[in-house]
């Protein structure tokens, strides 16, 4: 792909997949996303797209995890083969902005969030 140009180029090379003519191309976004805990007080969950600087994506985000869910049925954390994912599941835990009034220890209200998507189309051959 040249972007100076906006054309992609398109060979056989061991590198390449011919696809036939008329074939439909998707522009895929990469975002990292991380807890930035640079302010204790209020973590963040950052975004940060291909080449530009992270973004505050939500406030007081303690932690985000994601499961992988395999094709033979086991789950990981460590995802070593992608081809082997049929779902992934993510969980997001928050906090309130300010500790609890009525802790003896300041601890925050905090609420857990869980989401599984079923990948589409994977496993097909």
């Amino acid at each position: 792909i040249d972007y100076s140009t906006s054309t992609i180029y398109h060979g056989l090379s061991t590198l390449y997949r011919a696809y036939p003519a008329g074939s439909s191309l998707y522009s895929l976004a990469r975002d990292k996303f991380y807890i930035a805990r640079s302010n204790q007080g209020h973590p963040n969950l950052m975004i940060q797209r291909l080449g530009q600087s992270p973004a505050v994506f939500a406030e007081n985000i303690e932690t985000l995890n994601f499961e992988y869910f395999l094709d033979d049925g086991t789950s990981t954390n460590v995802l070593t083969d992608f081809s082997r994912v049929r779902m992934i599941g993510i969980t997001v835990v928050a906090r309130s902005f300010r500790p609890e009034l009525s802790s003896p220890h300041g601890e925050y209200r905090t609420r857990d969030f869980t989401l599984k998507v079923k990948l589409r189309n994977f496993g097909l051959t």
